[in-house]
């Protein structure tokens, strides 16, 4: 749970494509670690899979001046539902940060980046 905190608290700059690479790969390692922690190979595959694939999402938000919100209060609210056994709020957390991700990607694909 330390490392995952760790993981969740990792910064970005805007502006600063270094950072915003060790933020991507951070919040994959979170994710991942997330589904790690369920002992559940199949779910921890399927979430690397998924996490390519947003990868490079983020990596062309990047290329485009886009660089999101930073997901620290969503990511912390999933570790401290985890840290007081709470499996259905977890997940709700969990679902509602995939949802607001979902969203995100998909006004960055029909709109102007700078708008959102």
């Amino acid at each position: 749970m330390e490392k995952l905190t760790v993981l969740a608290r990792t910064p970005y700059r805007g502006q600063d494509r270094k950072s915003c690479i060790a933020f991507i790969q951070a919040d994959t390692a979170f994710h991942v670690g997330i589904a790690r922690l369920s002992r559940n190979q199949m779910l921890e595959r399927a979430v690397s899979e998924a996490r390519c694939e947003m990868e490079r999402i983020m990596y062309a938000a990047i290329d485009i001046d886009y660089y999101g919100e930073f997901p620290l209060r969503e990511h912390m609210q999933i570790l401290d539902a985890i840290r007081n056994h709470d499996p259905q709020l977890a997940r709700e957390c969990m679902f509602e940060h995939i949802i607001q991700s979902k969203d995100k990607v998909l006004r960055l694909a029909s709109s102007n980046p700078r708008q959102l």
